[in-house]
């Protein structure tokens, strides 16, 4: 597989969108988990059963996407779980605000994969 952009690359386009055209950090972050979410959705067959998703959130703005494709999954009637690992001192502003929403949505969020059932 080859990068379209390398890490370097879209965290400067990140910037710009952001810094110079005025597109708030969430907006992106939104898109991108919805892109996820999407890509996700048409790619899981549940054979009649409701699918059961883990969303695995770091402490930074990846866990962050991840938390909101979570959210998403889980709004759109999966069984979605959010699974936050790293220390909690770590975590980004962004993957705050999006476990916050992931909770006012009743998303089930854990610190402890055991209590996925797996």
């Amino acid at each position: 597989m080859r990068p379209l952009l390398y890490s370097s690359q879209m965290k400067k386009c990140d910037e710009i969108t952001t810094d110079r055209l005025g597109m708030p950090q969430a907006v992106l972050m939104e898109r991108a988990a919805l892109a996820v979410a999407e890509e996700i959705k048409a790619s899981v067959k549940t054979e009649g059963k409701k699918a059961k998703v883990l969303a695995v959130a770091g402490p930074g703005n990846n866990g962050a996407d991840a938390a909101a494709a979570g959210r998403l999954l889980s709004c759109s009637g999966m069984e979605a779980v959010i699974f936050v690992c790293g220390d909690a001192d770590r975590y980004t502003s962004a993957l705050k605000m999006q476990l916050d929403i992931a909770g006012n949505f009743g998303c089930s969020l854990l610190n402890s994969i055991s209590a996925f059932g797996c």
